[in-house]
């Protein structure tokens, strides 16, 4: 028998070949019907055999070319694909839409008789010191004005040198002069009739955070009045200052503040 030992004394190799079943190379139907499996599912599956009349795939490859499954674009950053002056817009309209919320709880808190939120406390303080809680609400309406401008404002890129007949051209001519100066805002009688905000050329060059700010304290200049009074100065001095807006709203909202809104008003 085979299998014992021979008459040499070793053991007689074992003949897998009589006692072993066979397996048969898959197919190349069957292996691309197993890659479709894989990529799409059973449903894919049972769809090709039904519209195909279960006709023979010899000859097509199971790669990628020939799978059912759709392949997606890479993602699109949204945010960078705004560029900076849109960055710059969504991160105002958010910041003045938090401040909003906030400050509308602070004035429910007030006339409940409840403390103020700790964070309003803490900002209002900072930046409108020496104002009485019942001016909370022409801080809110002032926000919120400045919430409904935000999306809409236009923006100018100026460029340098400005052109012969650019509108406002005078007016852009000076601040260009003026070393560091990054936007303005620019509303009649200063402007010949537009108002928008007008952005210099550095201010490309400048730091995101600093990108918006800057534009952020421009925005509060369009409210009557709103100029850089210093602080302590006679009769609600912060309502008259653009950094108090910039500073109490940045702050509420968790934006960077920038070294000058820190030296007018120390934490």
């Amino acid at each position: 028998m085979r299998g014992l030992i021979g008459s040499h004394g070793r053991s007689a190799a074992i003949d897998a070949s009589s006692s072993a079943p066979s397996r048969a190379r898959p197919t190349r139907k069957a292996t691309f019907l197993l890659q479709l499996q894989r990529d799409a599912g059973n449903t894919a599956v049972s769809r090709l055999l039904a519209g195909s009349g279960r006709q023979e795939f010899a000859g097509r490859s199971p790669g990628p070319e020939n799978s059912t499954v759709q392949r997606q674009p890479p993602p699109v950053d949204e945010f960078a694909a705004k560029g900076p002056q849109g960055q710059a817009r969504d991160e105002i309209n958010n910041a003045l839409q938090t401040a909003t919320r906030k400050l509308g709880q602070a004035i429910a808190n007030r006339d409940s008789g409840a403390p103020l939120p700790p964070d309003v406390f803490t900002a209002y303080n900072r930046f409108f010191a020496g104002s009485s809680l019942s001016q909370l609400d022409l801080l809110k309406t002032r926000v919120e004005e400045a919430l409904g401008w935000a999306p809409s404002i236009p923006f100018d890129l100026i460029p340098n040198p400005v052109p012969a007949g650019y509108r406002d051209s005078a007016v852009h001519v000076v601040a260009l002069a003026k070393p560091g100066l990054l936007a303005a805002a620019l509303q009649p009688p200063l402007s010949a009739g537009d108002t928008y905000i007008a952005i210099y050329p550095p201010w490309t060059a400048a730091a995101a955070p600093l990108r918006t700010a800057v534009i952020f304290h421009e925005l509060f200049h369009f409210f009557p009045g709103v100029v850089h009074a210093p602080a302590n100065a006679p009769t609600e001095p912060s309502f008259q200052n653009a950094r108090a807006y910039q500073g109490l709203v940045g702050s509420l909202a968790g934006m960077s503040e920038p070294a000058g809104i820190t030296a007018m008003f120390p934490p």
